[in-house]
Formats: C-alpha cells, structure tokens, sequence
C-alpha cells in the first residue's frame, strides 16, 4: 500500500461516517468502523473480496453487471456523486447517497476508488445530483460541487480562501465529529459552528458537507497523520 493511500486510510478510518475502498477490479481494500455500524459487516469479513461476491450478489444491487460509477473509474474518470442500493449484513437493502473520491495511485500501485456514505442530513440537506448506479440522476444537477478529474491528494495545500478556523472545522467534520462536540472543542456556540460549515461549503461549491470533504481530499487541504 502507497503511503498516500495509508494516510487517507487513516482519515477515514478515524471516525468519518461511511467509507470504504475499492481496486479497479473491485476489490474491497479498505472498510472503516462507519460502514460497520451502517451496513454491519466487519472489516475482516470483506476486505480483500470482490464486492460482487459479498452475500448473494454484492453489496450493491449493481455490483455484478452494470455499475456505472465502477465503470467510469475503471475508464479513468471521475464518477458522479450517485443512490446506490446498498446491502446490508441483515440482509436489508439500504438506498443511500454516496460520494466517490478517486484516489490517485503510482505506477507501481493503481488509484482507488473510495465510496464516502450518507446524505448530509444534520443540518436537513442531502446531496443533491446524486445519479443512480445505472446512470440516471434522481435530483438533477449538482451545479459542479463534484471535482472534475480524478480526485487525488497531492502534496501542495491550496485553501481556496478558507479562513483558519473554517479549515479547523473542516478537519473536525471530516474526523466525523458533529457540530456540538466541534463547539465544544473550539469553545464556540454550535450557531457559529454551523456558520463556519456554511462558508467553507460556499467556498469549495460543495452542496453538503461530505463533498466539501471530497473536494478538500483532492485539493490537499484535509491534513493527514
């Protein structure tokens, strides 16, 4: 594993709500304790599996033929944010909206494709543009809140005008924390908080708080350990 890919692994893995990673040939490489509580497999059931060949049929209904967010990764470009129909260990089904971040490899390692889980729902929004997994979009436009290109994490740090404590919050939201523990740590009132999620989303035109995080992923601007 390349050391791009251990620190958005260790991102992810500290608590952001809903994520898990995928090789080109769908191959489950990464599953972090958010999709364990969403969809109740544990890490060591799945990684290292096709997705197609989790329970009967894979852990989305697309899984096995037409899937066409894998199919735009696997032609090198960036898929759209997308409704997947999700299974879970239960053997329910769970439509959820799912934000895809391409993470770029190295000749020696291929990039990944990284699935980021759930609407946007704390402050009553979801993820608008969000296609089906055969391609159709349920809610039209996301108004170009999803990066074109692949999505990567490079070594420069571009903040877009961010403020420093907006980029405090960012992290914060991407370690998954909610707006009252993150008032709580940075001694503001939760009115301030949202505040502060409101102008970073306007400054990265990303309609929820998990594209921002996206958007910040490719740009750099999220600090890894």
């Amino acid at each position: 594993m390349s050391l791009q890919h251990e620190e958005i692994f260790t991102t992810l893995a500290a608590g952001f709500p809903g994520a898990y990673a995928l090789s080109q040939d769908q191959t489950i490489r990464f599953w972090n304790s958010g999709a364990e509580r969403i969809l109740g497999y544990r890490s060591g059931q799945l990684t290292g599996r096709r997705c197609y060949r989790v329970a009967n049929g894979g852990i989305t209904a697309q899984c096995r033929n037409s899937c066409a967010v894998m199919g735009r990764f696997q032609e090198g470009g960036m898929p759209s944010v997308a409704r997947l129909d999700l299974l879970s260990a239960s053997g329910e089904r769970k439509a959820m909206s799912v934000i895809p971040v391409v993470i770029g490899g190295s000749p020696e390692e291929p990039p990944l494709l990284v699935y980021l889980l759930g609407d946007d729902t704390e402050n009553g929004t979801s993820i608008p543009g969000a296609e089906s997994a055969s391609g159709s979009s349920n809610e039209g436009d996301a108004g170009g809140a999803a990066p074109d290109g692949p999505v990567a994490v490079t070594d420069g740090i571009e903040t877009r005008g961010l403020t420093p404590r907006e980029l405090q919050v960012l992290q914060l939201v991407a370690l998954g924390w909610k707006t009252g523990r993150i008032a709580d740590e940075l001694d503001l009132s939760p009115h301030t908080v949202l505040n502060h999620v409101r102008n970073f989303r306007r400054r990265l035109n990303a309609p929820s708080k998990l594209i921002a995080v996206a958007t910040a992923i490719r740009l750099g601007i999220i600090c890894v350990a």
